[in-house]
């Protein structure tokens, strides 16, 4: 085993899966593991408050999966403000990385790599079935393997890989390409954020935001159309993505309003709405396993949600600065 990874090892049950309601896999891992190092990543989350228009052009537009939603939140320019630098490098192959990620691991820092799942044998659900991107932690070698950190349940754990099944994950091309690393800010020592430059930010996101949560009412008009009969299962897939994104964007709002000591009636409105989009969220899915819609109860539960939303982005306009 190459350096000091061995402490990381050791200490791998403590890095818990945060966020992947509203973050895709990769950034979720990077989130997980700066927590985990120390840092106050809630104070990135200052534009996760997505539209409801947007998640209507996502889903029902676009028809995208959960896992490639887009969000604004977490760009290269954002790390700096919480104390870390963000590398990001674009390779053809894995060996013309290698012996940089190697130097890398010596010096006890997590490397991240863009990855197919085609190839990835502890993700069972899609190896040698589909291609599709994904992100492991790299940690260390033993044996002539790839220690890796993917995530199960709630919590990164640790795997196994030939280096012949990393080459092969990592060079498809349904892959990203991509090795990343966080190290700290060259200025800083312990873990900061930059307030004022997260409030600016986020005031600059504040003026421009606006919804006309007109998405709650098409999923209403759906509901009322099918009570003699059900919706198309693509249609509930892509109203169950939409709920999942909603819980976890509100969430995430919610713990950046109470990290930076907002009126603390914010957070908690935002915590009803995600509260809601995830009941809706259940029975939705329930209605896809088991074909039976509930469609007067998600009905009144969208009505809710509506306003709920319609509270809470009042609010947070009249008093969401500090």
């Amino acid at each position: 085993m190459t350096g000091d990874i061995a402490s990381v090892l050791g200490e791998t049950e403590k890095i818990r899966v945060y966020d992947l309601n509203y973050l895709d896999c990769s950034k979720g891992q990077y989130v997980s593991y700066l927590k985990w190092r120390g840092y106050h990543v809630e104070a990135l989350y200052y534009n996760a408050l997505e539209k409801t228009s947007t998640l209507y052009d996502e889903f029902f537009v676009k028809k995208k999966e959960r896992w490639q939603f887009d969000e604004e939140g977490f760009q290269e320019s954002d790390w700096p403000l919480i104390g870390v630098v963000q590398n990001t490098r674009y390779a053809e192959s894995f060996r013309e990385v290698e012996d940089e990620i190697i130097r890398r691991l010596q010096n006890c820092t997590i490397v991240f790599l863009s990855v197919d799942t085609y190839y990835l044998h502890t993700r069972p659900h899609v190896y040698g079935k589909h291609h599709e991107p994904h992100s492991l932690a790299l940690i260390g070698r033993k044996d002539g393997d790839w220690l890796v950190l993917d995530e199960r349940s709630s919590h990164l754990l640790v795997y196994a890989y030939t280096h012949e099944a990393i080459c092969r994950a990592f060079d498809s091309p349904y892959g990203l390409k991509q090795v990343t690393c966080f190290e700290p800010s060259p200025t800083q020592g312990p873990p900061q954020v930059s307030t004022e430059g997260i409030i600016s930010r986020y005031k600059t996101w504040l003026a421009g935001f606006e919804d006309d949560l007109s998405l709650y009412e098409l999923i209403i008009q759906w509901m009322e159309e099918s009570k003699d009969g059900a919706l198309q299962e693509g249609l509930l897939r892509s109203i169950s993505a939409a709920f999942t994104l909603l819980n976890g964007s509100r969430d995430k709002f919610a713990a950046f309003t109470a990290y930076m000591g907002f009126d603390p009636a914010i957070p908690r409105m935002l915590a009803d709405c995600a509260r809601t989009a995830d009941s809706l969220r259940n029975s939705v899915n329930r209605a896809i396993l088991s074909g039976k819609l509930p469609a007067s109860s998600i009905i009144d539960k969208c009505s809710l949600l509506r306003e709920q939303e319609r509270e809470m982005i009042d609010t947070l306009k009249e008093r969401g600065t500090r």
